[in-house]
């Protein structure tokens, strides 16, 4: 009669140990199921919030417009003569280190001036929104040397969602820009401005 009542207890004590053990697994695949839930809800609420952000971001390619200041500087020899490596004119980079130092000193964040795959000088005018990319061109003719100073706007990631916008226009800092700029050459370099235009 013990051994059976033994018997008993051991049974009933695994089958209570069993429902402890299934309880326990049921818990946790129900917690991982709300973990889940909760992240794959975090990433859509995330990419809800952003997703209008980066509809409207712009790029080069995409927007096109760029503004143009074309100018000859008084000083300027052409030696037409002189063969140069391609988008490596000597005079480019000078007219590019002034601009900049001048940037620099009204407190702009811009980069180190340099020849470009594409151009004879280049930089970049970092601001908190925008990014304003800034080319110079120069084409020498027997009478004269001209320069073409090119400028567009980017963002990158970070800096559509400190502040999305549809279109370049809506960036103030990249017409001031081109103001200050345009002011420099005629004050700075005394250069003669023969055309300036935003071309879409």
């Amino acid at each position: 009669m013990i051994f059976g009542q033994r018997t008993n207890s051991a049974t009933r004590g695994r089958i209570h140990l069993r429902r402890l053990i299934f309880a326990l697994i049921q818990s946790l695949l129900a917690g991982r199921r709300r973990t889940i839930h909760s992240r794959q809800l975090s990433q859509t609420d995330i990419m809800t919030r952003t997703s209008p952000m980066l509809r409207k971001r712009f790029s080069l390619k995409g927007s096109k417009i760029k503004s143009r200041i074309v100018f000859r500087l008084p000083d300027c020899k052409t030696e037409r003569h002189i063969v140069w490596k391609p988008f490596h004119d000597p005079a480019a980079l000078p007219v590019m280190e002034r601009l900049a130092d001048a940037l620099r000193q009204r407190g702009n964040n811009v980069t180190t001036p340099k020849n470009g795959k594409a151009c004879d000088g280049c930089f970049k005018v970092t601001f908190a929104s925008v990014t304003i990319t800034v080319i110079l061109l120069v084409d020498r003719t027997q009478q004269s040397v001209e320069f073409t100073l090119l400028s567009w706007p980017s963002q990158s990631l970070a800096q559509r969602l400190h502040r999305s916008a549809a279109s370049p226009d809506e960036f103030g800092e990249w017409d001031e820009l081109c103001s200050v700029m345009s002011k420099l050459l005629e004050d700075g370099l005394g250069a003669e401005q023969l055309e300036r235009t935003l071309h879409r």
